[in-house]
């Protein structure tokens, strides 16, 4: 008979060959037998066989340690010249105990002649490099235990790309940060935009998606004007240097006339109303923007030669059928991979045509989108929330994003917005493969006042609403949701300017590297005198990582108001715009010299 059983190395037995002995006893209780009356009986009890063995302790294979791709560089791509950080996630090792060490290959070629000898070690996953020219590059890493044994290799692929070629050098330094490098800092636009501090408010940038475009718009007026107008400055060269502003629409170029003149304000006013500014995926600026008191129009430019655009005649979007309610916070979204495709999203007055008991209702959330982008395009325009089915009768301070390209969603269109009734946060989806709007989701009621709000769209199609609060301190806010149809908002809000001083955080832009869906806001801060702006990182998991100083080192003997701001990503540059405010201490104080400025960071 053969059995077979396991034997525990209970004991840690070394390398070697051990003896064993294993006894086999029947079941067998005993017994009495006679063989005749006159002999003594016999007792029989079990019986037991034995067998000798060997068991042979074989050498520790000694697992290997486990690494976990992927190997992240932040900046992707790295700049030339600037050092770029490398990171993984930590290793575990099957057999341990014993300290693991990570080795790392800057010039990976998969031979063997990898990590022999590595080009550095480390203690955590972590480490940086710098590369000075813009050929391809793969570095990787392994992990290593104590007794030599290394994971397989992480590796990960790029090329450098150039810095801004500024002649300029960065007029202030961020000092004890990390993830953080300054490239090339403030621009004033001395000679171009000297427009009227209230309606600072309205500027925007937007960063070319193909080039090293960079584009400003100003609501303003140009020295010794009469009236005001949009403004777009063009940089060719990444931020360094600056063309001309143009102006992308002037009165020479009226919309049509109004459906009830009588209640007609002046195509330009002082100066004209809200507009934004985006760039198509091929490249092109163009700007959405609110003429008069019920047009909403569009132009479309084209580059010019270094630092100079053209502008195309402007377009009538859509009038609306009522002549006494703005057309107001307007919102150019053009979609990331169709160049032909642009989306507008805009707080109208009315439903076009319907009238409603009691006089007009403000408070619609439109949406234009066209499919042959150009000079000329044709836009199907469509309510997607009125003033009745819900998020308040006077719906104000909208603001849209588009959807996530990486789940295919870039032409899914966000909607949020304040009721002006109870300042009430409301959120609308358009979801374009079904083509219909969902109903409207409260993103929040609680006690208070809940306004200016601001909202990104991450990598994986969740919106996050971004708004101030006028409570103690009116801190600024972040609430991420769930995508959904509706999106949900089960998560709190998480207080962004939680390092500020006490004071008043009244205005903030934010944006998102839809990559790592780290959030960068731009927050407006007045606990500190003057205005002052401060930039937040928050993580993915809406985790405050960092708070700087977006402003410091004003001219010596001047004092600054630091405000309005906006801000863009374009992988690895934030790109931070602000109007600064020049103060002279004399009786009574003024303000003068508003200047754009524009500060760019790598991250």
């Amino acid at each position: 008979m053969s059995f077979t059983f396991l034997i525990p190395n209970a004991q840690g037995a070394a390398e070697g060959t051990y003896g064993g002995l294993v006894t086999v006893t029947d079941s067998l209780t005993g017994t009495t037998i006679g063989l005749d009356r006159d002999l003594v009986p016999l007792s029989l009890g079990g019986f037991t066989t034995y067998q000798y063995f060997e068991v042979e302790v074989m050498p520790n294979p000694n697992l290997a340690p486990v690494l976990n791709c992927p190997l992240m560089v932040s900046p992707n791509p790295p700049i030339v010249n600037v050092p770029a950080q490398f990171s993984a996630a930590a290793a575990t090792d099957p057999d341990g105990p014993g300290p693991i060490t990570y080795q790392w290959d800057f010039d990976y070629q998969n031979n063997g002649t990898d990590f022999s000898p590595p080009d550095g070690t480390t203690s955590t996953p972590n480490t940086t490099s710098t590369f000075n020219d813009q050929l391809l590059h793969t570095v990787g890493i392994r992990a290593v235990d104590s007794l030599g044994a290394a994971s397989a290799p992480c590796t990960v692929t790029f090329a450098p790309v150039a810095g801004l070629a500024c002649a300029e050098q960065p007029q202030f330094a961020v000092q004890n940060q990390t993830d953080i490098v300054e490239n090339y800092l403030r621009h004033y636009y001395d000679g171009g935009i000297g427009g009227y501090p209230a309606q600072g408010w309205n500027d925007s940038i937007a960063v070319s998606p193909v080039s090293s475009d960079v584009y400003i718009l100003a609501t303003s007026r140009l020295n010794g004007q009469t009236y005001g107008g949009f403004y777009v400055q063009r940089s060719s060269d990444g931020g360094c240097t600056w063309g001309p502003p143009v102006l992308v629409a002037n009165r020479n170029d009226p919309p049509p006339p109004p459906p009830h003149p009588a209640t007609n304000f002046d195509q330009w006013s002082t100066l004209p109303y809200t507009a934004t500014l985006g760039v198509t995926a091929d490249g092109h600026p163009v700007v959405a923007f609110m003429e008069g008191i019920c047009w909403t129009r569009f132009v479309y430019g084209t580059n010019s030669g270094a630092n100079s655009t053209s502008w195309a005649l402007p377009q009538t979007v859509f009038i609306e059928n009522w002549g006494s309610y703005y057309e107001w916070f307007h919102h150019v979204l053009p979609d990331p991979n169709d160049p032909a495709r642009i989306s507008i999203v805009w707080r109208g007055a009315k439903q076009s045509g319907e009238t409603f008991p009691g006089g007009s209702l403000s408070g619609c959330i439109r949406m234009a989108t066209t499919t042959d982008a150009g000079p000329s395009a044709t836009w199907m325009t469509r309510v997607l929330v009125d003033g009745v089915t819900g998020g308040g009768l006077d719906k104000r301070n909208v603001f849209a994003s588009l959807g996530s390209p990486l789940t295919g969603d870039q032409k899914d269109v966000f909607a949020v917005w304040n009721s002006d009734a109870n300042s009430n946060l409301f959120l609308v989806k358009y979801e374009f493969s079904t083509d219909m709007a969902s109903p409207v989701v409260q993103v929040e009621s609680a006690g208070g006042i809940h306004r200016d709000p601001n909202l990104v769209v991450d990598g994986a199609n969740n919106p996050i609403v971004l708004y101030d609060t006028a409570g103690t301190g009116r801190d600024v806010v972040a609430r991420k949701g769930v995508d959904g149809f509706p999106p949900t908002f089960p998560n709190p809000p998480v207080t962004v300017n939680s390092a500020f001083l006490a004071g008043d955080q009244i205005s903030h832009r934010a944006t998102v590297d839809r990559a790592t869906n780290r959030l960068f806001v731009l927050v407006q801060d007045e606990g500190t005198g003057f205005s002052q702006l401060k930039l937040v990182t928050l993580n993915s998991a809406m985790a405050v990582t960092d708070t700087i100083d977006a402003n410091t080192n004003d001219p010596s003997g001047t004092a600054y108001y630091h405000r309005h701001p906006h801000i863009d990503w374009r992988a690895p540059h934030l790109f931070l715009l602000w109007q600064d405010s020049q103060y002279t201490f004399s009786s009574p104080t003024t303000e003068s010299q508003w200047r754009d400025a524009l500060r760019i960071l790598s991250r």
